[in-house]
């Protein structure tokens, strides 16, 4: 009879050569699972840490739990014939047992207090479930912590899911291992951009992360980062690791790329096409599969083997790759040869989601089709890209068929460079309606960006191929080519939109109609004729409210405003506007919330308050800013002679600044100011945040700027008490909206593509999640049927606090307030988290701010001489984001300023390519004469 083992004791266990960073949460709550599970797999694709996690866990855990503990090594193991053997081995046991005779491994072990690791399961899953499952039914008190790429699948198992490393984790990591190959290697304020950069787009891998710090030798950060688009060739470690799959990214990666079937391969290199992630629907149409085939299946062995991620979005899952992963399964698309067809496929689907939508965008069903097509921006950007090159015909129709999106959005100024570039293509050049469609969304853009004469020559041409072709193309053009002559006394106007107006009562279009409607009575009023001027603008209101949208409302209410506003009766006027800003929180519309922040700043000064009126004036500007458009020349006219008085009212210093403070204000923080009937303020845009570190008090402080942390009375939310990531995003976007939303209007935001059925559901159990987290569910209150945190509660936000200090800095310009509000800048908002586009305003809106904030230190540190520090400063800025011209601009001054002329139009000349490579723009005309005063040596 065999003999058992003698006592492991902690003799099995790894010795680890480095420093183990971060994962203190993330050990706390494995130590707690694994009391409470027989079975813990740690999952995750290569290089996520999952070794080094379990080495760090086995110890502490195992004297937790009173057991020995034992490592077992499976990666030099190639044949799971060998495996009872290969155990039996690893634990001392000298007998020899046949293949898969797990029972007498099973019988040797018999009542030992064990904590076994067994560590790389992958590529011998089967066999390691089944040894597992025999010694967990056989020996009660062994327990077993394995590691795998996919979970063994027994019953029993509790798998989870090694996360990526949040981002002060990963650049500890970074630096540690910096050290380790570049011993003087540290942090600064010059750097930090660039290190962060690398880490993030390494998706907090702790392998990428580690190999990338070993390029410190060679590289700069900043030289690194510019690397990271060749991942894969850029990252290998020059040390001879115990495991050869660990020396590359792309060997990590071939190790479960090579446990693959051929269809799970060719899957896998397919869905790297997807960019921001793809439906199950998307891949069959992309993979070329017909109904009934077993992509599923296939897709759902790649999410076991953790190459692709899922989640719940809206009404159904949603897949997605990390971006490492997806540059390597992208080579091996271009490898095989099969990246063209399969681009090509990718980029007619999205044709075919575009053109599927288009005729819902001027109907009343317009927002679900706009929540539908969000979450594919990136997939839409990449086909627009592909088909640009690969398939031009294919991006004349793609590009006109999306007007009526982008038109929805706030991506105005990115719509009109691709429409421009699609329109100078030699296949958009015949008379056809593609390009009658391309010249009415060109036209229709100008047209709203107040830009006249260019939008009367797109809609004329567009009107010249209509005619022959489109009769509601027709009539579209027509009602956006009368608004180039809304503020002329010309009869031209009238009868563009009373033709339109007939064909779209005639053919039962209330979209159209009530734009008719509202131009009619535009051109009324300009002219003079404020009765009929209200006549065609109550028309169009009640077209509005039978199309059953509140956008359209919003438009219309505003026209109504206006009118009463000429009309003389501010209280009609100012009762109107509200309604229309009412409106717009409710489905916003960036466009008709800066008209109607304009007339509302004009009637605001009419009743006496000049600087509230600055305030809102501001705010519309900025508003304005985000979709690249202007006022209207008739309305900047009549508004010059009031804004006038209103600043002499007020005195210059004291409107400037009014002016200048409403010009940061989010969208939504101005209309929960003026709804409320509070003023246009920015001392209270959001709750008051307060890290711990300062001694607050407040019952309830959220930090949501980088990693996401609440504290509840002075404790800390432990992680395992957030379900998941919804309820994190609910708390912020309540705390983002003081005065409340409605339940339709958070759920839309939340989880734009529901059902209304699933929409109730997931707010209801979001919200009771978000309860029960923060242990007081008399926090979160209904009231006047608007969800929001409850009045009195004292709470505190570090967005909030970043935003109030940023503007004492900025109005004192002293050195050390605006470093001190730089700092409190530790992430974007949500940073790591998964939410909705609503919080992109916000995410813009915090990223001016640092911008601001940023330059006006590097302008006061230039004024006091200390030009190192300000130069650092901008390279930072640079490392951050190379599109903003600004800081570029102070660079290359200051160089042609201290004689470093070659270095300055060198640095433009890398400038202009990156804006032409990135963006096909140019450098803009501040940048560009900036330049040429260079060139001529003319002082800077």
């Amino acid at each position: 009879m065999p003999s058992p083992p003698e006592s492991s004791g902690r003799g099995f266990l790894p010795v680890e050569l480095t420093t183990f960073i971060g994962r203190e949460r993330e050990l706390a709550e494995l130590r707690r699972l694994l009391a409470n599970a027989r079975l813990l797999t740690l999952t995750g694709g290569g290089g996520s840490g999952k070794t080094r996690l379990a080495a760090e866990l086995v110890g502490s855990a195992a004297a937790d739990l009173g057991l020995d503990a034992a490592w077992i090594e499976l990666a030099p193991l190639d044949d799971g014939a060998h495996l009872a053997q290969h155990v039996a081995t690893a634990l001392g046991i000298t007998d020899e047992i046949r293949s898969g005779d797990f029972g007498l491994l099973a019988r040797l072990l018999g009542t030992r207090r064990l904590l076994l690791v067994v560590d790389n399961c992958e590529h011998l899953v089967d066999g390691c479930a089944a040894l597992v499952d025999v010694l967990l039914k056989a020996c009660p008190d062994i327990r077993v912590l394995a590691t795998s790429r996919e979970a063994l699948g027994i019953k029993g198992e509790r798998a989870w899911l090694v996360p990526a490393l949040p981002l002060a984790d990963a650049l500890e990591l970074f630096v540690e291992r910096a050290r380790d190959f570049a011993g003087g290697f540290e942090l600064t304020d010059r750097n930090r951009a660039s290190v962060e950069e690398i880490c993030t787009r390494l998706d907090g891998i702790p392998l990428a992360i580690e190999l990338a710090a070993a390029r410190i030798r060679v590289l700069s950060p900043e030289q690194l980062r510019d690397r990271l688009n060749d991942a894969f060739r850029l990252l290998k470690s020059p040390a001879r690791t115990p495991i050869p799959r660990h020396r590359t990214l792309a060997a990590a990666i071939d190790w479960s790329y090579d446990l693959l079937t051929e269809p799970e391969r060719l899957l896998f290199q397919r869905v790297s096409v997807f960019q921001g992630g793809f439906t199950l629907d998307a891949l069959e149409y992309v993979a070329g599969a017909a109904p009934g085939d077993d992509v599923l299946d296939v897709l759902a062995r790649l999410v076991d083997r953790s190459l692709v991620q899922v989640r719940e979005q809206g009404n159904g899952a949603r897949y997605s790759l990390l971006e490492t992963v997806r540059q390597y399964a992208r080579q091996k698309l271009e490898d095989c040869g099969d990246a063209p067809a399969t681009r090509r496929q990718h980029a007619r689907y999205v044709y075919q989601l575009a053109i599927e939508a288009e005729p819902h965008f001027i109907k009343p069903e317009r927002p679900r089709w706009v929540e539908r097509l969000l979450p594919d921006l990136e997939n839409i950007r990449e086909a627009l890209n592909f088909t640009r090159e690969g398939d031009a015909p294919l991006h004349v129709k793609l590009t006109g068929s999306l007007w009526w999106f982008w038109y929805s959005t706030r991506h105005w100024t990115e719509a009109a460079g691709i429409l421009a570039r699609a329109l100078a293509l030699p296949e958009a050049a015949a008379p056809t309606r593609e390009r009658a469609k391309l010249l009415f969304a060109l036209g229709a853009l100008n047209s709203l960006q107040a830009r006249q004469l260019e939008a009367r020559a797109y809609l004329e041409e567009a009107i010249r191929i209509a005619q022959q072709c489109d009769e509601q193309l027709l009539a579209y053009c027509q009602n956006y080519l009368a608004m180039t002559y809304a503020a002329e006394s010309s009869k031209e106007g009238v009868a563009l939109s009373t033709q339109a107006a007939a064909w779209f009562e005639k053919h039962d279009d209330p979209y159209g109609q009530r734009m008719s409607y509202l131009m009619l009575g535009t051109m009324a009023g300009n002219t003079g004729d404020l009765a009929e001027g209200e006549r065609w603008s109550r028309m169009g209101l009640e077209i509005a409210r039978d199309f059953g949208q509140p956008r359209e409302l919003s438009i219309a209410y505003h026209m109504l405003a206006w009118i009463r506003a000429e009309r003389g009766d501010l209280a009609g006027a100012t009762r109107y506007v509200l309604e229309s800003l009412r409106a717009s929180r409710q489905d916003p519309s960036f466009f008709s919330i800066s008209n109607a922040l304009d007339l509302l700043g004009e009637i605001t000064g009419q009743q006496g308050d000049p600087l509230r009126a600055a305030r809102i004036f501001g705010a519309a500007e900025g508003v304005r800013a985000v979709i690249g458009s202007r006022r209207f020349p008739y309305v900047e006219k009549r508004q010059a002679v009031k804004i006038a008085a209103f600043r002499a009212a007020a005195g210059d210093a004291a409107f400037d600044q009014a002016w200048a403070e409403g010009r940061m204000l989010p969208a939504d923080t101005i209309l929960a100011d003026v709804l409320a009937g509070q003023p246009a303020s920015t001392a209270e845009p959001a709750p008051a945040p307060a890290p711990a570190a300062d001694g607050s008090t407040a019952k309830l402080i959220v930090r949501a700027m980088g990693r996401f942390e609440v504290a509840v009375e002075g404790q800390t939310v432990p992680d395992e008490l957030w379900a998941y990531g919804k309820p994190k995003e609910l708390l912020v976007y309540l705390a983002l909206h003081p005065v409340g939303r409605p339940r339709d209007q958070i759920a839309r935001d939340l989880w734009p593509s529901a059902t209304p059925s699933q929409l109730k559901n997931s707010f209801h159990v979001t919200l009771h999640h978000l309860r029960k987290a923060l242990g007081h569910p008399e926090w979160i209150v209904l009231e006047e049927q608007r969800y929001r945190l409850a009045r009195g509660l004292d709470y505190e936000t570090d967005f909030g606090r970043f935003e109030r200090c940023a503007h004492e800095a900025l109005r004192d310009q002293r050195v050390a307030g605006l470093q001190e509000a730089l700092e409190l800048y530790r992430g974007d908002l949500l940073e790591g988290e998964v939410a909705g586009e609503w919080v992109e305003e916000h995410l813009s809106h915090l990223r001016r701010i640092y911008l601001e904030l940023a330059l006006t230190l590097g302008a006061t540190l230039e004024q006091n001489g200390q030009f190192e520090k300000a130069i650092r400063l901008y390279q930072q800025l640079i490392a951050r984001d190379d599109l903003q011209e600004e800081p570029h601009r102070r660079l290359i001054a200051h160089w042609a300023r201290t004689g470093e002329r070659p270095r300055a139009l060198k640095h433009y000349e890398r400038l202009a390519a990156t804006l032409r490579a990135t963006l096909d723009a140019e450098p803009e005309r501040e940048t560009l004469n900036l330049y040429r005063s260079i060139l001529t040596n003319d002082a800077v």
